[in-house]
């Protein structure tokens, strides 16, 4: 997604925080409407968005690092690519899907299917935003808002551009040699960034799990 989509869905979520924070007393007062807004607070007590700051901190920093390491959406896919590499089925298996095509039927359908699911991610980013618990007080539910938004901004922005240095930096030729951009994949890295930031907006609702 370019970065025109991305503004637009930014100043769409300003809009629509501006538009629930004008109203959050009538919205709040209501159980249906407080859960989609987001009024309450997470299990924690605390306000999502609420931590968020500019600086965070080495020791925040050296947490979420901590953290991202020791989860399975990154303990899973590093196990798999190590063992591709040490068995050397890194291109065999490229050569393959790049001939068979065997799930899109081609590499364009692959091309067009990786654009629409990193667009609909995008979305559901900023959809599972509005729900997380940021307060019943319109201004400081409107700043957590915000401040939780920016960091997610951050974050994909980050990743897109973390994902292109590495791509300058290795140079590996795609299958179809169509440049040297193959490695990372950017549809990879922004489809598992968006969708680890909407299950972690998922996560703040405090949704009952079946028993």
């Amino acid at each position: 997604m370019n970065n025109r989509s991305l503004s637009a869905i930014f100043i769409f979520s300003i809009l629509l925080i501006i538009c629930g924070c004008s109203s959050m007393a009538k919205v709040c007062d209501n159980d249906f409407t407080s859960k989609i807004f987001g009024c309450g607070t997470m299990s924690n007590g605390r306000k999502w968005g609420e931590d968020a700051t500019f600086l965070p901190g080495w020791e925040q920093v050296g947490q979420a690092a901590k953290d991202a390491v020791m989860d399975p959406k990154f303990l899973v896919p590093m196990a798999g690519s190590i063992v591709i590499q040490l068995t050397d089925s890194d291109e065999k298996i490229s050569d393959w899907a790049q001939k068979h095509t065997p799930i899109y039927g081609s590499p364009e359908n692959a091309a067009d299917w990786s654009d629409d699911l990193g667009k609909i991610l995008t979305w559901w980013v900023f959809v599972t935003m509005v729900p997380t618990p940021s307060g019943d007080n319109p201004k400081e539910w409107a700043t957590s808002k915000v401040k939780g938004l920016a960091v997610e901004m951050a974050a994909i922005e980050g990743t897109t551009r973390t994902t292109h240095l590495i791509k300058n930096v290795r140079e590996r030729n795609r299958p179809n040699e169509a440049n040297r951009e193959s490695f990372p994949s950017g549809h990879t890295s922004k489809a598992f960034c968006r969708a680890s930031l909407a299950m972690e907006n998922i996560e703040a609702m405090n949704i009952s799990r079946p028993a």
